[in-house]
């Protein structure tokens, strides 16, 4: 059998006076995955360093005097969540600013179509995907079709 990882790592920019909104949110949706029995949520590490919500990971940091928000994914996270909390930040404090993050999808085994990738565009009032292996079939299908012509 073949695992296969979603994997990303990203940073938001935040303002200090932001920080409290956006850990207060984040806990909401902690609970709120929590309250789903089977959710693959690491629940031994301390939470003021490390967190998980919603089957991803994020710590609060520093850097060059600013704070942020890392999000990651050691082993799989979900890119939708991600994309989710940041749309509500940008709408709440910046609706004039956008934000976008990029994946890899990778198989423990080299199975055939297994291996992938993509990226998400965010703002206060859309998200835009773009995954590599569906732009790749797409162009495909239009070289085929104008060559059927």
């Amino acid at each position: 059998m073949a695992n296969n990882y979603r994997l990303f790592s990203a940073a938001l920019v935040i303002g200090a006076a932001e920080k409290p909104w956006c850990e207060a949110k984040l806990a909401e949706l902690r609970s709120m995955s929590n309250a789903h029995p089977g959710d693959e949520i690491d629940h031994e590490i301390e939470v003021d360093q490390y967190d998980s919500c919603a089957d991803f990971q994020f710590e609060f940091e520093v850097n060059n005097d600013q704070p942020r928000i890392w999000f990651y994914s050691e082993e799989s996270g979900n890119t939708n969540h991600v994309a989710e909390f940041v749309q509500m930040y940008l709408a709440h404090f910046h609706p004039d600013k956008c934000w976008y993050m990029s994946w890899a999808d990778t198989c423990s085994k080299p199975r055939l179509d297994e291996f992938s990738g993509g990226a998400v565009f965010v703002t206060a009032t859309k998200i835009k995907w773009m995954e590599a292996q569906r732009w790749a079939s797409e162009q495909t299908e239009a070289f085929i079709k104008a060559q059927n012509r």
